[in-house]
């Protein structure tokens, strides 16, 4: 695949959300680890809860990260 986006959302994930993305290579505890295109990119989007332990991501410039912010509960779709 050219380009391959995981979705992450609650804060429950938000430990092993950085774990993932910034902690050693465990591919048999963490399989998503395996996931790394050579010739494409890889996306994470994330809700503000499951990206909580991620700051700065000015750190992990190289990483792509896109963190969604929620909309509030009286937004009009």
């Amino acid at each position: 695949a050219r380009h391959i986006v995981f979705l992450v959302t609650g804060a429950d994930k938000a430990a092993t959300l950085q774990q993932v993305i910034f902690g050693p290579h465990q591919p048999e505890q963490l399989p998503v680890q395996r996931i790394q295109p050579a010739h494409g990119t890889l996306t994470w989007l994330t809700d503000t809860a499951a990206a909580q332990n991620l700051t700065p991501l000015t750190k992990w410039a190289h990483r792509r990260i896109v963190c969604c912010r929620e909309k509030p509960s009286s937004a009009k779709i």
